[in-house]
């Protein structure tokens, strides 16, 4: 996996920083840079089309005919750069837009207008002001070679109620309670088989059929391991479903 947040971890803390008097909702620099991010991909695409349709760059469908083969080499790279970073659909992204209007224009390089929803890309004629200087930081990460690969972190917990802070859709925090009985069959538990052998590199995964059907068996056994009253015996599912 990639790391998706390290180019813009400066630029976070920048924007944070000067908010001195605390006027941004606290999801609003990440909402600021990832509109943002998108506004420059639109520029740089020359993509003419409504901007509430932007979202259909990171998706590739709808395009207009024949958009992706007009692009260059260097289009096509912020294009691919850009869909590692940022994941919006079409209601998504539409509230996106929406939120960012509402951030006063000493924030905003664009402008939207949500009664409009035929406005092209359009520049914030009175910003921003603040924290500028962040669309040479845009593109430089469109163009980025290859991202950085996120360090892995195996942490082992106790049995006891554990948080986990999530991003999308806004910042919140999540909770589970760990069972002392679950964590001891766990961690006592072999890696599922053909999972620890899959490539490392930015090639893309394949498994094959056996693989698949060594998996189901595998997801079998455990639930009768643990005496789940499963509805679905996987290696059949798999083999119906398939039809191999």
């Amino acid at each position: 996996m990639f790391d998706t947040q390290a180019w813009c971890e400066a630029l976070l803390q920048r924007i944070s920083n000067e908010d001195q008097r605390k006027e941004l909702p606290e999801n609003a620099p990440g909402l600021i840079i990832r509109v943002e991010l998108m506004g420059c991909l639109i520029q740089r695409l020359n993509y003419t089309e409504p901007l509430l349709t932007a979202w259909t760059l990171l998706t590739g469908y709808p395009l207009p005919e024949g958009f992706l083969q007009g692009l260059s080499d260097e289009q096509r790279k912020m294009l691919a750069n850009a869909r590692v970073l940022l994941h919006y659909g079409k209601f998504g992204w539409k509230v996106a837009l929406e939120e960012y209007a509402t951030l006063s224009a000493e924030w905003r390089y664009y402008a939207f207008d949500p009664n409009n929803p035929l406005q092209q890309l359009q520049r914030e004629p009175n910003g921003p002001t603040r924290a500028t200087g962040r669309m040479r930081i845009y593109e430089q990460t469109l163009l980025m070679d290859i991202f950085p690969y996120r360090l892995r972190r195996n942490v082992i917990t106790t049995a006891a109620k554990v948080f986990f802070e999530v991003r999308r859709g806004g910042s919140r925090i999540v909770s589970a309670d760990l069972d002392a009985a679950a964590m001891r069959f766990v961690l006592n538990q072999p890696t599922p088989p053909s999972f620890g052998s899959l490539p490392k590199t930015k090639q893309r995964p394949t498994i094959d059929y056996t693989q698949l059907l060594t998996i189901a068996t595998w997801l079998d056994q455990q639930e009768q391991v643990l005496a789940f009253s499963s509805r679905t015996n996987w290696e059949e599912f798999t083999r119906n479903a398939l039809r191999y």
